[in-house]
């Protein structure tokens, strides 16, 4: 129990330019983590789906928030709801767990969470309530992560007053609040796990007033820490050298073990968000940053995309496995190649459009689409086939999904009714 304290692979650029530009057409008019899992992928009567955890809304703004469970057909044009649930308020993180189902993490400044079945029923819920023992009110700050005993939920939590923050430890079969440690920073927002079972933990950095803006007159203390998942203690830390830069969401590299490679170095990469007051540095700043295992750098030739990162997935290519056929030269093109050639990150921008970053460094991201209100990220590991229905990074947008990955077609799928999709989406493995 935690305490309580050569050519480019797939055709070269042309037939990458060619693959934006034809889902940037398909979705001209429409103005995710990689989880380890059994597949989600679902076989049945003869057809075959994709299971993704999400939350929206109608398509007002007073319209009833829900989160439920979205089918994606291997063929077909249209999303289908399998499962809603209404929410007590929006809703912002989701995390994926390993019997289908998922828990729900409230939008800041929330004081909820549920945890859903593979159906999308409730199966649980907790709060920060019983958390006060003398302390300012907490509340929830984005996002939880299963520790590795698959046991215990760390969810993000900031004091509403001084945006100081913590980590709400639950039991995840109850959601029962048993702890609750200091994140060692301000606002944490994402936290995932390293190789070790330890936290990784962005915090955020910003001070807010209780209606969410932003204090201007207090300094952003935006940094990357390891925490001891028992006891909260930072373990390291790391920070960037432009101060008015909020780290946010993150993803590590898609690079399962393989034979060869039985510890893969992973990359683990974080979307930024710029806060200069200067409109010019705003826009100019880096949306990316990498961090190696030793030492967190911008990404700068991820800038001039406004400064603003929302989402972000890895670009779901396991090493060693063979991506398809390269529409280019008709041979086949393995994933290291992949990787080198196209970069592991995918960001979605606040503009609109869509950027992934080559390899290497030097060179700038290229926008890949440009979507009405393009947004959560789901990334979903390839199988291997080059008619796979569903590999690839998906995301959500105005009207509906569209699917994503350099050696495979573009997919575009509508939602079967008008509603606006919040930030994020979740692979979701197979129901038991």
């Amino acid at each position: 129990m935690p305490s309580s304290e050569g050519d480019q692979p797939h055709g070269g650029r042309r037939a990458c330019l060619s693959r934006a530009l034809a889902l940037a057409a398909g979705l001209s008019g429409w103005g995710l983590q990689a989880v380890a899992q059994e597949d989600g992928r679902q076989h049945g009567q003869g057809q075959r789906t994709l299971r993704l955890a999400a939350a929206w809304r109608g398509p007002s703004v007073g319209d009833v928030q829900q989160a439920g469970i979205l089918e994606l057909p291997a063929e077909g044009s249209q999303v289908r709801i399998a499962a809603a649930q209404e929410l007590p308020g929006r809703a912002h993180g989701l995390t994926p767990l390993a019997d289908g189902g998922f828990v729900v993490v409230a939008f800041r400044p929330g004081d909820w969470l549920l945890r859903l079945d593979g159906q999308a029923r409730v199966v649980a819920r907790g709060g920060l309530s019983s958390a006060g023992r003398g302390r300012a009110p907490l509340h929830y700050s984005g996002h939880a992560v299963c520790d590795a005993s698959g046991q215990w939920l760390h969810a993000t939590a900031c004091d509403a007053a001084t945006g100081q923050g913590w980590i709400a430890v639950h039991r995840l079969a109850d959601l029962r609040l048993e702890a609750v440690l200091p994140s060692g920073g301000i606002e944490p927002h994402q936290l995932l796990l390293d190789a070790n079972g330890r936290l990784m933990v962005a915090h955020g950095g910003i001070r807010r007033s209780p209606d969410g803006r932003r204090l201007r007159d207090m300094p952003i203390q935006a940094a990357l820490d390891r925490l001891d998942a028992s006891t909260g203690q930072t373990l390291a830390r790391w920070t960037l050298p432009d101060a008015e830069l909020s780290i946010r969401h993150m993803a590590f590299e898609a690079a399962p073990a393989t034979e060869s490679d039985p510890a893969p170095k992973l990359t683990l990469g974080l979307a930024l968000q710029a806060e200069h007051a200067d409109p010019a540095l705003r826009q100019a700043a880096p949306c990316l940053a990498c961090w190696d295992g030793s030492r967190l750098q911008a990404v700068e030739a991820s800038g001039g995309l406004g400064g603003v990162a929302g989402d972000i997935a890895a670009l779901p290519t396991p090493r060693g496995t063979n991506t398809g056929t390269n529409p280019g030269t008709n041979k086949e093109t393995s994933a290291d190649e992949t990787r080198q050639a196209h970069g592991p990150f995918v960001l979605s921008q606040a503009s609109g459009g869509l950027a992934w970053r080559s390899a290497p460094d030097d060179e700038p991201p290229q926008v890949i689409a440009r979507l009405r209100e393009a947004g959560a990220l789901a990334a979903v590991l390839p199988d291997g086939r080059p008619d796979d229905a569903f590999g690839g990074v998906w995301i959500a947008a105005g009207r509906g999904l569209a699917r994503w990955h350099p050696g495979l077609a573009p997919r575009l799928l509508a939602w079967p009714q008008p509603l606006a999709p919040d930030n994020h989406l979740a692979w979701l493995a197979a129901p038991t």
